[in-house]
């Protein structure tokens, strides 16, 4: 585990989130292959006596009130990748395909594959490859799993880079001639998403993020993206009255914040 507030270099979570965990009496930072990540302290998670007690000091006698001073944090990783014909964002795209492995109260940190279609570098033909994402999350209820997943699939849609790629070939000759062609769409986006909400109080609510791999992935995702700020906080905001309509109320998420990885 990280001591003070020194983290990993190669942490994906931005160093004001490890900042707010560090603080927060019900979460705990720990060390991974991709750096310093965050989670409930044992027996402190969503839907255990003592997460209750903590949400119910923190928010008054009703839990599921309207809380416009909790504090969200969404951070992107700095890393690109190449999602194929496939995509990041929408509901064919692969960070959807969160809902395959996030149930009711966490995720399955399993990795799993999202097949995608990807024009090779001289646009001869179209491979089939897999991106393997890696999920994370901790959340009360099915309600607050649709408003991650969705929260996510809603950051992947910002800043997005889709082009209609050409790819041709040719071989063989007189009978034995042939050409394939077509037009396939490619998209690029982050390597890592990741939306952490605390309490008014510093405690932790709840969280869930994604790492996607491919290749080695390119870099400057978060310089390219400094624009993309309010479209991305706002995209946030708007998701849980689109999700779960008034179910969690339209300030789940609070103040939402943009950062990118440490």
């Amino acid at each position: 585990m990280a001591q003070g507030n020194t983290f990993s270099r190669r942490s994906l979570l931005s160093t004001e989130t490890l900042k707010q965990c560090k603080i927060a009496p019900n979460c705990e930072t720990y060390e991974t292959e991709y750096g310093t990540m965050i989670r409930f302290k044992n027996g402190m998670e969503p839907g255990t006596a003592l997460h209750k007690r903590f949400l119910s000091s923190s928010e008054g006698d009703h839990l599921s009130k309207r809380d416009d001073t909790d504090k969200t944090r969404v951070t992107v990783g700095d890393g690109t990748i190449n999602y194929g014909n496939t995509g990041a964002s929408g509901v064919g795209g692969a960070i959807h395909h969160l809902y395959d492995t996030c149930h009711e109260g966490s995720c399955d940190r399993s990795a799993f594959e999202v097949s995608t279609g990807i024009v090779a570098s001289q646009h001869e033909s179209v491979g089939q490859y897999k991106i393997l994402l890696h999920p994370d999350g901790q959340y009360n209820g099915w309600d607050e799993r649709n408003v991650f997943v969705e929260a996510l699939v809603a950051v992947a849609g910002q800043g997005e880079k889709c082009e209609n790629v050409d790819w041709a070939n040719g071989g063989g000759f007189g009978n034995w001639a042939s050409n394939n062609g077509g037009t396939e769409r490619q998209c690029t986006q982050t390597n890592f998403i990741s939306v952490n909400r605390f309490s008014k109080d510093g405690f932790l609510k709840g969280f869930m993020s994604v790492l996607v791999e491919l290749q080695s992935p390119g870099s400057g995702w978060c310089g390219a993206a400094a624009g993309l700020g309010g479209a991305i906080t706002s995209a946030v905001g708007a998701v849980p009255a689109a999700a779960v309509g008034g179910a969690l109320g339209s300030g789940f998420f609070g103040l939402v914040s943009f950062l990118c990885s440490a």
